[in-house]
């Protein structure tokens, strides 16, 4: 039994480790092979006016390896282009690469073999490669892997459409044939968010020479992660980054490739997260990163807590009311942060004529509980980057209720203040005896003690399940109604396992915030305020306002996030759940730049794949 099965059995139990093996068998051996053959859609001989150089560093590549990939190239549908090898191989390699090179190209124009004599590292040995091109385009290609026969051809063909300065591709990996598939990488449009995470963009990648006129392409610094470092920097400057959602690129996992393990990554994860704390410097963000302990390659970046700001706190539920307007430790939390707060238990409209921008609005809904005591802290920090407009957490099925105990003593603190008076019942807070409440306060607290009384006595049980990481939408109809129907994007999966490509784990751009709660910049609030009234949908808390505020937060090439680090329960529900559906003709037509195009975070090969990874 391998290690990896093992780790599954303990982590997860028999019967999860047997789905996870089945999902395996279905991509490997039936799905992968038969949705992204290795074969040409298109007539070989497509030529454009754009020329892309192919930049292929070598260093002591396997001779089959070397042919396979030049053959690769060598069958490319669209034949502008040019391969610049870099060879820094031993002499005894380098030999059998000239042959190779001879056999497979012959004298063809196109190929522009360089032998260099010493071995700077990937990144200077790439640098080479680029100077000595002459593309307008720079595709970017390893000595051990392979490129589709149409790679060429949908990138272009994207570039002449759209005016792509920075291009990537979904991906898959191999090991042996390329029917042997192990994993296949299915990508959201640009996600800067994910970006941040890890470098999910990797292969196949091409972008626009001018995005690097004046500086190194690579820096050997970041060596192990110089790619990481790239794209980094190319999202700065590229003015329109598309992604193409078809396989393009065949990644090979052998005994030396970064692919086959965590093992081969230490050197290139430490790199990587200089290269992540560079780019947030660039972009003036206050934040710390660090690499996440089981998955290296995969960083975390904490943005420092902004201060001196007003936050509006809309709240659904009664309880949920009191437990903030008694919390010692949220009181704590906005002196320190010398934030001032505007808490309201909303039934219909708030007044918003105070909310300036810098602001921020949250809203709390009913039925979920906070599992711990840093979740208002977590999403505003997530509003950090100025494109960054809305935030919401994930939620659990099942969770170990941390916060109980809190609760049962805010409940006996409660019970405490009941004193009679001769002007009529009145209550003070022991801890802050200086604050007295009107009786429609009291009311709340009197039904706050009320609900506490008959509080769950079972026993804090174990999370079971990640009801919802994130939503996506399917536009079902666009006619005079206007359908919507939102689906979490993860969903069924344990709470201990990471998920597809570790993306549970990890702050990430959605397209559709629902689940516990919501905060957001105070323009977005406004201007989704508006448009809900003017609507005449009466609760903020119901799933179609809450579209409102994921879709104007994303207006003007800005991003809403979800984060796995404000998390939220719920209890399981027994029966299965239906599928949520909006109709709204409005939202088409305020939003129709959203809604006219498919889902930019959700890949559309998920349709196919999405059942065996839990997407």
């Amino acid at each position: 039994m391998n290690d990896k099965i093992k780790t599954w059995l303990k982590d997860y139990g028999p019967r999860y480790t047997a789905i996870m093996l089945y999902d395996r068998f279905m991509i490997k051996y039936v799905l992968g092979k038969k949705y992204f053959p290795m074969k040409a859609f298109k007539k070989q001989g497509t030529v454009g006016d754009i020329c892309v150089s192919i930049i292929v560093p070598m260093y002591n590549t396997p001779v089959n390896f070397a042919r396979e990939m030049l053959e690769s190239v060598k069958n490319q549908t669209y034949i502008n282009f040019e391969l610049v090898l870099v060879d820094a191989s031993d002499d005894k390699y380098s030999g059998k690469i000239q042959e190779i090179v001879k056999s497979v190209f012959a004298e063809d124009s196109r190929i522009n073999y360089l032998r260099v004599r010493e071995n700077r590292g990937i990144a200077d040995n790439t640098n080479i490669g680029v100077e000595k091109s002459k593309g307008s385009y720079i595709a970017l290609l390893d000595h051990d892997d392979l490129l589709h026969p149409d790679a060429l051809y949908h990138m272009v063909r994207r570039i002449e459409k759209t005016g792509a300065d920075f291009l990537y591709s979904d991906e898959l990996s191999f090991e042996g044939s390329t029917d042997r598939v192990q994993s296949i990488n299915l990508k959201p449009e640009f996600s800067p968010a994910l970006l941040r995470s890890n470098n999910y963009i990797c292969h196949f990648t091409m972008f626009k020479r001018d995005l690097i006129k004046g500086e190194r392409c690579f820096r050997s610094e970041y060596d192990g992660s110089q790619d990481y470092d790239l794209f980094l920097r190319l999202s700065e400057k590229a003015k329109n980054i598309q992604h193409i959602d078809d396989v393009l690129y065949y990644w090979r996992i052998h005994a030396a490739s970064v692919a086959a393990g965590e093992s081969n990554k230490n050197y290139a994860a430490e790199n990587g997260r200089k290269a992540l704390e560079a780019h947030l410097d660039r972009m003036g963000l206050d934040g710390i990163c660090t690499s996440n302990k089981a998955h290296p390659s995969f960083y975390e970046t904490e943005f420092k807590m902004k201060r001196n700001f007003f936050l509006l706190l809309l709240i659904e539920d009664r309880k949920d009311f009191l437990y903030f307007v008694h919390n010692e430790a949220w009181r704590d939390f906005t002196k320190e942060y010398n934030i001032k707060v505007g808490i309201k238990l909303l039934k219909g409209y708030p007044d918003v004529s105070h909310l300036n921008e810098g602001d921020v609005v949250l809203l709390l809904r009913k039925g979920y509980r906070r599992t711990d005591n840093n979740w208002i802290q977590e999403l505003i920090k997530e509003l950090t980057p100025e494109n960054v407009m809305a935030c919401g957490g994930i939620v659990n099925s099942r969770v170990r209720l941390k916060d109980m105990k809190a609760f049962e003593k805010e409940l006996n603190v409660l019970k405490t203040l009941r004193i009679k008076s001769d002007e009529g019942i009145s209550t003070e807070v022991v801890k802050n005896p200086e604050k007295s409440f009107d009786e429609e306060t009291l009311e709340y607290i009197e039904e706050y003690i009320k609900v506490n009384d008959e509080i769950e006595t079972e026993e804090n049980y174990l999370t079971t399940q990640t009801r919802m990481f994130g939503n996506r939408y399917e536009v079902l109809g666009t006619g005079l109604a206007g359908v919507i129907r939102i689906l979490p994007t993860y969903a069924k999966r344990r709470t201990t396992d990471p998920g597809y490509m570790n993306r549970c784990i990890f702050t990430q751009n959605t397209s559709v915030i629902q689940g516990g709660a919501i905060a957001m910049k105070a323009e977005v609030f406004l201007n989704a305020f508006k448009k809900i009234k003017d609507s005449k949908e009466e609760n903020l808390f119901s799933e179609n306002a809450w579209l409102y505020f994921s879709f104007e937060a994303q207006l003007n090439n800005n991003y809403a996030v979800v984060t796995p680090k404000a998390v939220f329960a719920r209890k399981k529900v027994k029966k299965k759940e239906k599928k949520i559906v909006i109709i709204n003709r409005r939202l088409f037509n305020y939003y129709g730049e959203i809604l006219n195009n498919k889902d930019r975070f959700y890949n559309s090969n998920f349709r196919v794949f999405g059942k065996f990874y839990r997407v």
